[in-house]
């Protein structure tokens, strides 16, 4: 196992039967639900895959969906800094109407390095489309388990998006959305109270610019408060432009003083051609007084990128 050097990133064995079954052997990518927990992290150059053995049930004309995998992850020389070495994870969906579509998921993963973690994460996830232009999402997770040493894990996580279509040829919308990630008042302690996002696809969620991939890392144990509104619109069949601001402020500030700061990203969408997409994105980071170690200097961050994606 290495991450930095060239491998194959996916290569599986898959066996399908008509009743919607399927079974993949092998390396390959996996994504849950909205990428919260178990995503690709398509943003990274490696991006992510597991080696894991996955069963699914996705007939296609069921409301039912379910899938659950076992995936062996680092160990032995690479096992260090309390990683993950075993992974388990399944999710149920169940769709009522295109208004109310609930999942349930539960992930559960090892350590024998350093901590000899046993972790568990289970939760619920609900979305949702309205005939009135309604969209709306909301979730919710529970942390527990057990560290060496008799430490105690308890954390938790809770998120919500509510976006409005206004329709028309331009298409414009406004999304507010709000996330809630506990934070540990003493991390000295040996108990675990800062929820992990596990193996998230966390480039969706807490900003272009990237300063809060590791969420206990980057926060320095204190948890996340996310909460901010972005819009946007199509101005032409071809172009999407979308502008989103977030405030972020610790869950437990630990005797600190202020928010963690405030950014914001523009970002166009331009797609030429059905198999081809251009992104450029311009960004700009306020750090507040209570921005973590490990974050940017009290001076403003700004941040350009474009990429190119091609899929055919």
């Amino acid at each position: 196992f290495s991450a930095d050097g060239f491998d194959l990133h996916q290569g599986y064995l898959d066996v399908n039967h008509d009743s919607g079954l399927r079974v993949r052997i092998g390396r390959q990518e996996i994504a849950y639900l909205n990428h919260r927990l178990i995503g690709t992290v398509g943003w990274a150059e490696q991006a992510r895959s597991f080696d894991a053995i996955r069963l699914s049930y996705m007939p296609a004309d069921s409301p039912l969906v379910a899938d659950l995998f076992y995936a062996r992850l680092v160990h032995g020389i690479a096992a260090t800094s309390g990683a993950s070495d075993n992974l388990f994870a399944a999710f149920a969906s169940y769709k009522v109407s295109p208004a109310f579509l609930p999942s349930l998921m539960l992930v559960a993963d090892t350590s024998s390095a350093d901590i000899d973690r046993t972790r568990i994460t289970a939760g619920l996830h609900v979305k949702g489309k309205l005939e009135q232009g309604l969209a709306y999402e909301v979730e919710g997770y529970y942390q527990g388990g057990s560290t060496a040493g008799n430490g105690s894990i308890a954390a938790w996580m809770a998120a919500a998006n509510l976006k409005y279509g206004f329709g028309g040829e331009m298409k414009p919308f406004v999304k507010l959305f709000g996330e809630f990630l506990s934070g540990d008042d003493d991390p000295t302690d040996g108990d675990i109270k800062s929820f992990d996002t596990l193996f998230a696809t966390n480039h969706k969620f807490y900003g272009e610019m990237d300063f809060f991939l590791n969420i206990p890392a980057n926060t320095a144990q204190r948890g996340l408060m996310d909460v901010g509104l972005a819009a946007g619109l199509k101005p032409h069949p071809e172009l999407m432009a979308m502008l989103t601001f977030h405030h972020f402020q610790a869950m437990d500030d630990q005797g600190g003083d202020g928010p963690m700061g405030q950014e914001i990203d523009a970002k166009l969408v331009y797609k030429p051609m059905k198999h081809l997409s251009i992104d450029f994105v311009y960004g700009i980071f306020l750090p507040g007084d209570g921005n973590p170690a490990g974050n940017p200097d009290p001076d403003a961050e700004h941040f350009v990128y474009t990429t190119v994606n091609a899929k055919f």
